[in-house]
Protein backbone atom coordinates (compact mmCIF):
# COMPACT_ATOMS: atom_id res chain seq x y z
CA UNK A 1 0.00 0.00 0.00
CA UNK A 2 1.31 3.46 -0.84
CA UNK A 3 1.66 5.99 2.14
CA UNK A 4 -0.90 8.55 0.43
CA UNK A 5 -3.54 6.22 -0.65
CA UNK A 6 -6.25 7.36 1.87
CA UNK A 7 -4.97 11.45 1.05
CA UNK A 8 -5.65 10.60 -2.48
CA UNK A 9 -8.71 9.28 -2.17
CA UNK A 10 -10.05 11.83 0.08
CA UNK A 11 -8.49 14.49 -2.36
CA UNK A 12 -10.71 12.55 -4.74
CA UNK A 13 -14.48 12.21 -2.79
CA UNK A 14 -13.70 16.36 -2.00
CA UNK A 15 -13.77 17.29 -5.68
CA UNK A 16 -16.64 14.72 -6.38
CA UNK A 17 -18.30 16.94 -3.85
CA UNK A 18 -17.87 19.72 -5.72
CA UNK A 19 -20.08 20.30 -9.26
CA UNK A 20 -17.36 21.36 -11.11
CA UNK A 21 -18.89 21.24 -15.10
CA UNK A 22 -17.45 23.61 -17.27
CA UNK A 23 -19.70 26.73 -16.19
CA UNK A 24 -19.61 26.80 -12.52
CA UNK A 25 -16.83 28.86 -12.00
CA UNK A 26 -17.30 28.86 -8.02
CA UNK A 27 -16.96 25.48 -7.58
CA UNK A 28 -14.14 25.10 -9.79
CA UNK A 29 -12.37 28.14 -8.06
CA UNK A 30 -12.80 25.90 -5.07
CA UNK A 31 -11.56 22.85 -6.09
CA UNK A 32 -8.07 24.96 -7.39
CA UNK A 33 -7.74 26.19 -3.91
CA UNK A 34 -8.05 22.62 -3.00
CA UNK A 35 -5.82 21.49 -4.81
CA UNK A 36 -2.84 24.59 -3.88
CA UNK A 37 -3.29 23.92 -0.50
CA UNK A 38 -2.02 19.97 -0.84
CA UNK A 39 0.89 21.87 -3.13
CA UNK A 40 1.46 24.71 -0.88
CA UNK A 41 5.23 24.07 -1.02
CA UNK A 42 5.55 24.74 -4.44
CA UNK A 43 5.71 27.89 -6.72
CA UNK A 44 3.04 28.29 -9.50
CA UNK A 45 1.82 30.05 -12.19
CA UNK A 46 -1.61 31.31 -12.49
CA UNK A 47 -3.71 31.82 -15.84
CA UNK A 48 -6.75 33.39 -16.26
CA UNK A 49 -8.73 33.63 -19.96
CA UNK A 50 -12.43 34.33 -20.62
CA UNK A 51 -12.80 33.44 -16.74
CA UNK A 52 -11.28 30.35 -16.92
CA UNK A 53 -8.35 29.70 -14.24
CA UNK A 54 -5.69 27.10 -14.93
CA UNK A 55 -2.45 26.62 -13.11
CA UNK A 56 0.82 25.73 -13.34
CA UNK A 57 2.88 24.06 -10.49
CA UNK A 58 6.87 23.10 -10.82
CA UNK A 59 10.01 22.41 -9.20
CA UNK A 60 11.79 24.77 -11.19
CA UNK A 61 11.63 26.76 -13.96
CA UNK A 62 14.01 26.39 -17.14
CA UNK A 63 15.09 29.65 -18.44
CA UNK A 64 13.15 28.62 -21.66
CA UNK A 65 10.17 27.57 -20.31
CA UNK A 66 10.74 24.08 -21.59
CA UNK A 67 9.89 21.04 -19.07
CA UNK A 68 11.19 17.72 -19.19
CA UNK A 69 7.91 16.27 -18.19
CA UNK A 70 3.83 17.78 -17.82
CA UNK A 71 1.59 16.18 -16.32
CA UNK A 72 -1.74 17.56 -17.28
CA UNK A 73 -5.06 17.15 -15.36
CA UNK A 74 -8.49 18.82 -15.85
CA UNK A 75 -11.00 19.48 -13.13
CA UNK A 76 -14.50 20.41 -14.86
CA UNK A 77 -16.82 17.16 -15.98
CA UNK A 78 -19.79 16.28 -17.80
CA UNK A 79 -22.76 17.58 -16.04
CA UNK A 80 -24.18 15.35 -13.76
CA UNK A 81 -27.07 14.46 -11.74
CA UNK A 82 -27.15 16.33 -8.06
CA UNK A 83 -27.30 12.67 -6.37
CA UNK A 84 -23.98 11.83 -8.12
CA UNK A 85 -22.20 14.62 -5.84
CA UNK A 86 -21.94 12.36 -2.86
CA UNK A 87 -18.94 10.03 -3.10
CA UNK A 88 -19.68 6.32 -2.68
CA UNK A 89 -17.23 3.84 -1.99
CA UNK A 90 -18.67 0.51 -2.66
CA UNK A 91 -16.92 -3.18 -3.98
CA UNK A 92 -13.46 -0.62 -4.03
CA UNK A 93 -14.95 1.38 -6.40
CA UNK A 94 -15.16 5.23 -5.76
CA UNK A 95 -18.81 6.22 -7.05
CA UNK A 96 -19.33 9.52 -8.23
CA UNK A 97 -19.41 12.77 -11.04
CA UNK A 98 -16.44 12.87 -12.04
CA UNK A 99 -14.46 10.02 -10.24
CA UNK A 100 -13.31 8.66 -13.39
CA UNK A 101 -13.17 11.55 -15.71
CA UNK A 102 -10.59 12.76 -14.43
CA UNK A 103 -10.46 13.32 -10.47
CA UNK A 104 -9.19 10.26 -9.33
CA UNK A 105 -6.56 10.65 -11.95
CA UNK A 106 -5.66 13.51 -10.85
CA UNK A 107 -5.92 13.58 -7.32
CA UNK A 108 -2.53 11.10 -8.10
CA UNK A 109 -0.70 13.43 -10.24
CA UNK A 110 -1.28 16.04 -7.30
CA UNK A 111 0.53 13.42 -4.70
CA UNK A 112 2.89 11.83 -6.71
CA UNK A 113 3.95 15.52 -7.92
CA UNK A 114 4.28 16.53 -4.19
CA UNK A 115 6.04 13.58 -2.79
CA UNK A 116 8.46 13.76 -5.97
CA UNK A 117 9.19 17.11 -7.96
CA UNK A 118 11.39 18.45 -5.51
CA UNK A 119 13.45 14.79 -5.25
CA UNK A 120 13.68 15.18 -9.57
CA UNK A 121 17.00 16.80 -11.05
CA UNK A 122 14.86 17.88 -13.71
CA UNK A 123 12.58 20.64 -14.70
CA UNK A 124 8.55 19.05 -14.27
CA UNK A 125 5.49 20.74 -14.00
CA UNK A 126 1.71 19.41 -12.80
CA UNK A 127 -0.76 21.39 -15.11
CA UNK A 128 -4.40 21.83 -13.69
CA UNK A 129 -7.06 23.37 -16.07
CA UNK A 130 -10.78 23.91 -15.71
CA UNK A 131 -11.93 23.76 -19.58
CA UNK A 132 -10.81 20.33 -21.13
CA UNK A 133 -14.67 19.02 -21.48
CA UNK A 134 -15.42 22.23 -23.84
CA UNK A 135 -12.28 22.17 -25.96
CA UNK A 136 -9.45 22.93 -23.45
CA UNK A 137 -8.77 26.43 -25.25
CA UNK A 138 -8.40 28.59 -22.01
CA UNK A 139 -6.34 26.49 -19.83
CA UNK A 140 -4.04 24.00 -21.99
CA UNK A 141 -3.83 26.10 -25.45
CA UNK A 142 -3.83 29.29 -23.84
CA UNK A 143 -0.74 28.31 -21.05
CA UNK A 144 1.22 26.92 -24.48
CA UNK A 145 0.14 30.42 -26.21
CA UNK A 146 2.23 31.86 -23.44
CA UNK A 147 5.44 29.52 -24.50
CA UNK A 148 4.97 26.83 -22.10
CA UNK A 149 6.69 23.92 -23.46
CA UNK A 150 7.66 20.15 -22.74
CA UNK A 151 9.43 17.40 -24.18
CA UNK A 152 6.78 15.47 -23.35
CA UNK A 153 3.72 15.06 -21.54
CA UNK A 154 1.05 12.77 -19.81
CA UNK A 155 -2.68 13.28 -19.70
CA UNK A 156 -4.12 11.29 -16.91
CA UNK A 157 -7.49 10.58 -19.26
CA UNK A 158 -8.79 7.08 -17.87
CA UNK A 159 -7.34 5.00 -20.14
CA UNK A 160 -7.89 1.60 -18.41
CA UNK A 161 -3.90 1.13 -17.95
CA UNK A 162 -3.52 1.17 -22.22
CA UNK A 163 -1.40 3.49 -23.69
CA UNK A 164 -3.70 5.96 -25.98
CA UNK A 165 -0.82 7.43 -28.58
CA UNK A 166 -3.37 8.80 -31.31
CA UNK A 167 -6.97 10.31 -31.08
CA UNK A 168 -9.68 11.29 -33.31
CA UNK A 169 -9.98 14.96 -34.79
CA UNK A 170 -12.75 17.01 -33.99
CA UNK A 171 -15.61 18.58 -36.96
CA UNK A 172 -18.45 20.57 -35.68
CA UNK A 173 -20.49 22.26 -38.30
CA UNK A 174 -23.95 23.27 -40.01
CA UNK A 175 -24.87 22.83 -43.12
CA UNK A 176 -27.85 25.21 -44.34
CA UNK A 177 -30.01 24.38 -46.91
CA UNK A 178 -31.77 26.79 -49.00
CA UNK A 179 -35.55 26.00 -51.04
CA UNK A 180 -37.79 28.34 -51.67
CA UNK A 181 -41.06 28.91 -49.59
CA UNK A 182 -45.05 28.52 -50.67
CA UNK A 183 -48.16 27.38 -48.85
CA UNK A 184 -48.33 24.21 -48.42
CA UNK A 185 -51.54 23.28 -50.56
CA UNK A 186 -49.53 24.42 -53.41
CA UNK A 187 -46.15 22.16 -52.97
CA UNK A 188 -45.20 22.47 -56.44
CA UNK A 189 -44.18 25.91 -56.36
CA UNK A 190 -41.94 25.54 -53.77
CA UNK A 191 -38.98 23.48 -52.59
CA UNK A 192 -38.95 22.33 -49.31
CA UNK A 193 -36.25 22.57 -47.51
CA UNK A 194 -36.32 19.96 -45.28
CA UNK A 195 -37.07 17.25 -48.01
CA UNK A 196 -33.44 18.93 -49.85
CA UNK A 197 -32.08 18.54 -46.53
CA UNK A 198 -32.98 14.80 -46.20
CA UNK A 199 -31.00 14.10 -49.12
CA UNK A 200 -27.83 15.56 -47.51
CA UNK A 201 -28.90 13.21 -44.95
CA UNK A 202 -28.49 10.52 -46.95
CA UNK A 203 -25.42 11.22 -48.80
CA UNK A 204 -23.83 11.95 -45.55
CA UNK A 205 -24.75 8.36 -43.98
CA UNK A 206 -23.70 7.12 -47.45
CA UNK A 207 -19.92 8.71 -47.57
CA UNK A 208 -19.71 8.06 -43.25
CA UNK A 209 -21.32 4.90 -42.63
CA UNK A 210 -21.11 4.45 -38.82
CA UNK A 211 -19.39 1.07 -37.72
CA UNK A 212 -21.50 -1.51 -35.19
CA UNK A 213 -18.96 -1.42 -32.61
CA UNK A 214 -15.73 0.01 -31.52
CA UNK A 215 -13.47 0.42 -34.62
CA UNK A 216 -10.59 3.16 -35.86
CA UNK A 217 -13.05 4.55 -38.06
CA UNK A 218 -14.24 8.12 -39.07
CA UNK A 219 -17.76 8.44 -37.20
CA UNK A 220 -20.77 11.37 -37.55
CA UNK A 221 -23.05 12.02 -35.47
CA UNK A 222 -26.67 13.91 -36.86
CA UNK A 223 -27.04 15.95 -33.69
CA UNK A 224 -29.70 18.90 -35.23
CA UNK A 225 -32.07 19.66 -37.49
CA UNK A 226 -33.55 22.87 -37.22
CA UNK A 227 -35.70 25.41 -39.30
CA UNK A 228 -37.21 28.93 -38.99
CA UNK A 229 -40.97 27.70 -40.06
CA UNK A 230 -43.53 28.08 -37.15
CA UNK A 231 -46.55 26.83 -39.02
CA UNK A 232 -47.84 23.57 -40.59
CA UNK A 233 -49.09 25.45 -44.07
CA UNK A 234 -45.97 27.24 -44.85
CA UNK A 235 -43.29 24.98 -46.78
CA UNK A 236 -40.21 25.49 -45.57
CA UNK A 237 -37.07 27.52 -47.30
CA UNK A 238 -34.26 27.07 -44.74
CA UNK A 239 -33.05 24.26 -42.71
CA UNK A 240 -29.86 23.82 -40.80
CA UNK A 241 -28.08 20.81 -39.77
CA UNK A 242 -25.85 20.48 -37.56
CA UNK A 243 -23.04 17.32 -37.49
CA UNK A 244 -20.18 16.18 -35.38
CA UNK A 245 -17.37 14.16 -36.93
CA UNK A 246 -14.72 12.26 -35.20
CA UNK A 247 -11.92 11.84 -38.01
CA UNK A 248 -9.31 9.17 -37.58
CA UNK A 249 -5.74 11.35 -38.17
CA UNK A 250 -5.12 9.15 -41.43
CA UNK A 251 -7.80 11.25 -43.09
CA UNK A 252 -7.32 14.53 -41.86
CA UNK A 253 -6.41 15.73 -45.21
CA UNK A 254 -9.42 14.84 -47.28
CA UNK A 255 -12.11 14.98 -44.74
CA UNK A 256 -13.17 18.69 -45.40
CA UNK A 257 -13.31 17.34 -49.16
CA UNK A 258 -15.60 14.48 -48.00
CA UNK A 259 -17.96 16.54 -46.75
CA UNK A 260 -18.08 18.67 -49.28
CA UNK A 261 -18.68 16.03 -51.88
CA UNK A 262 -21.88 15.52 -50.01
CA UNK A 263 -22.91 19.13 -50.80
CA UNK A 264 -24.67 20.73 -53.91
CA UNK A 265 -26.08 23.92 -55.12
CA UNK A 266 -28.22 24.56 -52.49
CA UNK A 267 -26.90 23.85 -49.73
CA UNK A 268 -23.22 26.10 -48.03
CA UNK A 269 -21.56 24.54 -45.10
CA UNK A 270 -20.25 26.02 -42.16
CA UNK A 271 -17.71 24.81 -39.91
CA UNK A 272 -17.71 25.93 -36.30
CA UNK A 273 -14.89 23.78 -34.76
CA UNK A 274 -12.21 22.11 -36.46
CA UNK A 275 -10.09 20.22 -33.96
CA UNK A 276 -6.95 18.57 -34.79
CA UNK A 277 -6.11 15.25 -33.84
CA UNK A 278 -3.00 13.87 -31.97
CA UNK A 279 -0.45 10.69 -32.97
CA UNK A 280 2.53 10.03 -30.95
CA UNK A 281 4.30 7.60 -32.53
CA UNK A 282 4.41 3.99 -30.98
CA UNK A 283 8.46 3.36 -31.38
CA UNK A 284 8.44 7.07 -28.87
CA UNK A 285 11.48 6.13 -26.00
CA UNK A 286 8.86 7.44 -23.22
CA UNK A 287 5.85 5.25 -24.56
CA UNK A 288 8.50 2.14 -24.47
CA UNK A 289 9.73 3.20 -20.86
CA UNK A 290 6.44 3.33 -19.39
CA UNK A 291 5.06 0.14 -21.34
CA UNK A 292 7.93 -2.02 -19.36
CA UNK A 293 6.76 -0.39 -15.93
CA UNK A 294 3.45 -0.99 -16.57
CA UNK A 295 4.27 -4.90 -17.19
CA UNK A 296 6.53 -4.65 -14.11
CA UNK A 297 3.53 -3.28 -11.96
CA UNK A 298 0.00 -4.73 -13.64
CA UNK A 299 2.13 -7.68 -14.50
CA UNK A 300 -0.26 -7.04 -17.95
CA UNK A 301 1.10 -5.70 -21.41
CA UNK A 302 -0.20 -2.14 -21.97
CA UNK A 303 -2.24 -2.01 -25.14
CA UNK A 304 -1.36 0.80 -27.72
CA UNK A 305 -4.69 2.16 -29.04
CA UNK A 306 -5.92 5.03 -30.74
CA UNK A 307 -9.50 7.02 -28.50
CA UNK A 308 -12.68 8.10 -30.27
CA UNK A 309 -12.59 11.25 -28.32
CA UNK A 310 -10.09 13.74 -27.55
CA UNK A 311 -7.77 15.75 -25.14
CA UNK A 312 -6.03 18.36 -24.53
CA UNK A 313 -2.68 16.62 -25.78
CA UNK A 314 -3.79 18.00 -29.38
CA UNK A 315 -2.84 21.15 -28.67
CA UNK A 316 0.58 20.12 -27.45
CA UNK A 317 0.68 17.54 -30.84
CA UNK A 318 0.00 21.01 -33.05
CA UNK A 319 3.16 22.14 -32.32
CA UNK A 320 5.61 19.56 -32.65
CA UNK A 321 5.14 18.12 -29.19
CA UNK A 322 4.24 14.33 -28.41
CA UNK A 323 2.51 13.00 -25.51
CA UNK A 324 -0.50 10.36 -24.76
CA UNK A 325 -3.33 9.59 -22.44
CA UNK A 326 -2.98 7.23 -19.62
CA UNK A 327 -4.95 6.44 -16.57
CA UNK A 328 -6.39 4.23 -14.39
CA UNK A 329 -9.15 1.81 -14.46
CA UNK A 330 -13.04 2.72 -14.22
CA UNK A 331 -16.57 2.77 -16.15
CA UNK A 332 -19.42 5.07 -17.05
CA UNK A 333 -17.71 8.11 -17.72
CA UNK A 334 -20.80 10.61 -18.07
CA UNK A 335 -23.34 8.00 -16.79
CA UNK A 336 -25.25 7.79 -13.79
CA UNK A 337 -22.78 4.97 -12.44
CA UNK A 338 -19.60 6.62 -12.99
CA UNK A 339 -16.64 5.24 -10.82
CA UNK A 340 -13.02 4.39 -10.38
CA UNK A 341 -11.32 1.38 -9.26
CA UNK A 342 -9.37 2.21 -5.78
CA UNK A 343 -7.10 -0.69 -6.53
CA UNK A 344 -5.75 1.46 -10.23
CA UNK A 345 -5.52 4.51 -8.44
CA UNK A 346 -2.59 3.00 -6.14
CA UNK A 347 -1.30 1.35 -9.36
CA UNK A 348 -1.65 4.32 -10.79
CA UNK A 349 0.53 6.14 -8.49
CA UNK A 350 3.15 3.06 -8.56
CA UNK A 351 3.50 3.33 -12.19
CA UNK A 352 4.15 6.90 -12.25
CA UNK A 353 6.58 7.15 -9.33
CA UNK A 354 8.78 4.51 -10.80
CA UNK A 355 8.71 6.61 -14.43
CA UNK A 356 9.20 10.14 -12.72
CA UNK A 357 12.30 8.01 -10.82
CA UNK A 358 13.31 6.99 -14.36
CA UNK A 359 12.68 9.72 -16.46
Amino acid sequence: MIKTKKEIINLTKNLIKLNTNSYNFKALKIALLEIKKILKDYKFLEFKKNNYESLLFYNFLPKNKKFKLILNGHLDIIPAKESQFFPLIKEERLFGAGSLDMKGGLSVLVYIFKNYANKLKYPIALQVVTDEEIGGFNGTKYQIENNLLSEFVISSEPTNFDIVHKAKGIIWADIIINGVTAHSAYPWRGKNAIELTNKVINKLIKKFSNPKNDKWKTTINLATIKTENITYNKIPDKCILGFDIRYIPEEKKQILKKIKSCLNNYSNLEIKIFESSFYTKKNNAYIKKIKKIIKKITNNTAVLRGANGSSDIRHYNLIGIEGIEFGPKGFGIGSDNEYVEIESLEKYYLILEEFLKNF
